[in-house]
């Protein structure tokens, strides 16, 4: 509400996944806290929090969609230290499923 009346849309956006992200865990059924976690995720990808929106994609169980924001958030340096660049070249998923 304060970040709505500041005008401030990355902090509005930021509180109101988090709060999504908290009312997952408060949710009824698996399938209504993976449906909010899904929505709380791609708000995070929408401000270029990678790592949280990974964290969400994760705990939905939506693996693939959680390999991206990943891959993101680690630098072009650590990126290339964990995968020389001939063998992530479109093969991204098989080299960060290492992660999970």
């Amino acid at each position: 509400m304060c970040f709505e009346r500041a005008g401030d849309k990355h902090w509005e956006t930021f509180a109101k996944a988090a709060g999504m992200e908290s009312s997952a865990a408060r949710a009824q059924n698996h399938e209504e806290a993976f449906k909010i976690l899904r929505q709380a995720g791609e708000l995070f990808e929408s401000i270029n929090e990678h790592k949280r929106a990974a964290d969400c994609y994760y705990e939905s169980k939506n693996y693939d969609k959680a390999g991206m924001p990943f891959a993101m958030c680690l630098s072009p340096k650590m990126f290339g230290y964990f995968f020389p660049p001939r063998l992530y070249i479109g093969n991204w998923k098989r080299h960060l499923s290492i992660f999970w």
